[in-house]
């Protein structure tokens, strides 16, 4: 093990990434420091309620990665696996991505283009990256083919700048 990696592994409260550094204290889990630079950038709702709501597909969205996490195992025969990724796909999948066209369809009759209020919030970006990851990673199929409203939305969000040129220049890793 370097020098390096020790220094990083002190520092992570739990021992993994990712890991948020703000005035020289150190925070830890991907939801908490998602919605610390949410509230940062103004990517939060525009009252308690849509806040409530943001958090709602937050946790969705979390709770439908934790379905994914035995496919990333090595010690699964990839037999398995490609039952448990179908099983996920037929059943899981449309069950999420129903609920989250129902919600999107209903903001859109509203006069809305995202998920929730009238602007981009960090549960849009939470929904393009986590299924943008998924299809790379675990499906490796579209899992919005069925769902042209979720695609568009998609689509919105990685067309953000910053966002756009962020993607164009990050480096190629695995995940």
């Amino acid at each position: 093990m370097s020098c390096a990696f020790d220094y990083i592994e002190m520092r992570l409260t739990y021992g993994y990434l990712p890991s948020l550094e703000v005035d020289g204290r150190v925070f830890n889990q991907h939801l908490a420091i998602a919605r610390y630079l949410a509230s940062k950038f103004g990517l939060q709702g525009e009252d308690e309620l849509e806040d409530l709501r943001i958090e709602e597909l937050v946790y969705t969205m979390a709770e439908y990665f934790k379905i994914w996490i035995p496919l990333l195992r090595d010690d699964i025969p990839e037999e398995t696996k490609a039952e448990r990724r179908k099983n996920i796909i037929t059943v899981d999948n449309v069950r999420v991505m129903n609920y989250y066209d129902k919600i999107l369809k209903k903001n859109e009759e509203a006069g809305n283009s995202w998920l929730v209020g009238r602007k981009i919030s960090w549960v849009d970006i939470i929904f393009a990256h986590s299924t943008s990851s998924f299809e790379k990673c675990l499906t490796k199929t579209d899992i919005l083919k069925d769902y042209p409203r979720l695609q568009g939305l998609r689509q919105r969000v990685l067309e953000q700048p910053g966002i756009k040129e962020y993607i164009a220049n990050r480096p190629v890793t695995k995940f």
